[in-house]
């Protein structure tokens, strides 16, 4: 088994809520030895619909961890733009079905700003000098 090429735990703390992002960024096979160790071992199943050409996925476990996975750490353009498309569906949960904020053209500032905040955090934790 390889090693993970990267695993960051990004926690974030606002004035209404306060969430951790498990961002792994490694192989399929990784991913699964990740939720095999750190969850029920049956939940890798989870992973069935995930295939080699997949650029990223967020993974809403059970328990309401998140994990958002890539193959790659991003470092390219393609790649910051699943990395926004991923923390999208992160932002969605964390208002919608944590806080039960609707998107709509009243919130939609507020939706942006989560999302905004939760790639600085993740691109700072990763490399600082991507912003």
């Amino acid at each position: 088994m390889s090693m993970l090429q990267c695993y960051e735990q990004v926690k974030i703390k606002e004035d209404f809520w306060d969430v951790t992002i498990n961002c792994l960024f490694c192989t399929l096979g990784n991913l699964e030895d990740y939720i095999k160790n750190n969850f029920d071992k049956d939940l890798v199943v989870i992973t069935e619909h995930i295939t080699k050409n997949y650029k990223g996925t967020t993974i809403i476990m059970p328990t309401g961890e998140i994990i958002l996975w890539m193959p790659d750490i991003p470092k390219t353009s393609v790649a910051l733009g699943t990395l926004s498309h991923e923390v999208f569906h992160i932002t969605k949960y964390i208002l919608k079905d944590i806080q039960c904020i609707p998107l709509n053209d009243d919130t939609e500032e507020i939706y942006a700003t989560t999302l905004g905040r939760i790639i600085e955090l993740i691109t700072n934790k990763l490399n600082p000098s991507i912003i």
